[in-house]
């Protein structure tokens, strides 16, 4: 078997107090971290169900932490996603079956989706390995066996783990000018998050007050607008245009993160670009046909 690389993951120290588990955030990695993690908890289950309590326990480790002296619950996981990810990541991880999480969101038990991207995650690992394994019992327990090594010695990671004193931001953007698909929107957002960590504010409240809408809406702003090479996602264009606005001088999309940078940087602040930008929305969603009765 040849082993599988997923690339590098980018992990920043967090200075955590005592009681609390040792802490990184996550840079850059973060949809293929929660997506293993997704896995190994179904395939925990998948075991547990089946008796094989030897590799449940096994995969469980991959996926809790053990702190006697932690008082947070949630950080008994081993990732813990964005604001908008962590009621679903949470009913997931609790569950100790696919019944029991569609009992959780009110589903029946033949449904075979939830219409939530981590709850639908997990049901399709589970069913995956529900089928890969099979039913006969010597073969099972050979597959179960052969798939825990698998995870355990063949998938692969490069690990950047940052100390106090490296540029996080610009790892981010190094690793990220490389081909992989992120908007000029996702880049403005890591950046304001991370100026406002090193400036010691709370990051849960500026989430959830300020940028969790654009989140929550994602089917709206990530929508495609436009035509031939002008398409782009609508949070871009908004910024571009509350740029242009601010700046009183026209920014191009393929500029848009540096001069948002660049702008923040200059005097703005991250905290102010914040409340600033969240007035602007609403104007215009009231523009656009679907946006009409907002207020």
């Amino acid at each position: 078997m040849r082993p599988h690389f997923m690339g590098a993951i980018v992990l920043d120290y967090v200075r955590k107090p005592t009681g609390h588990v040792e802490t990184r955030t996550v840079i850059d990695g973060q949809q293929r971290l929660t997506t293993l993690q997704l896995f190994l908890e179904a395939f925990s289950d998948f075991c547990e169900a089946g008796g094989d309590e030897r590799h449940a326990k096994a995969l469980l480790k991959l996926t809790r932490n053990s702190d006697p002296l932690s008082e947070d619950k949630d950080e008994d996981f081993k990732v813990w996603p964005t604001n908008v990810d962590q009621d679903h990541f949470r009913k997931v991880m609790e569950a100790d079956s696919p019944a029991e999480l569609l009992r959780s969101y009110g589903k029946k038990a033949t449904s075979v989706a939830i219409g939530k991207p981590i709850a639908d995650a997990y049901l399709f690992f589970h069913r995956a390995i529900e089928e890969w394994v099979g039913a006969d019992k010597p073969a099972a327990s050979e597959r179960v066996a052969a798939l825990y090594r698998a995870i355990r010695e063949h998938l692969q990671m490069v690990v950047i783990d940052l100390g106090r004193d490296n540029d996080a931001q610009m790892i981010f953007e190094t690793l990220n000018a490389r081909g992989t698909s992120l908007l000029p929107s996702d880049l403005v957002k890591n950046f304001l998050f991370h100026e406002l960590q090193k400036e010691g504010h709370a990051l849960d409240d500026l989430y959830k007050k300020y940028w969790r809408r654009f989140d929550e809406d994602d089917e709206h702003w990530r929508e495609e607008v436009g035509r031939g090479h002008a398409r782009r996602a609508r949070i871009d264009l908004f910024l571009q245009h509350y740029l242009t606005l601010m700046r009183g001088d026209e920014v191009e999309v393929g500029h848009l993160y540096s001069t948002f940078r660049d702008f923040v940087r200059e005097g703005a602040g991250p905290k102010h670009q914040l409340e600033d930008l969240v007035r602007h929305p609403r104007v215009l969603r009231a523009g656009s046909p679907e946006g009409a009765n907002d207020t």
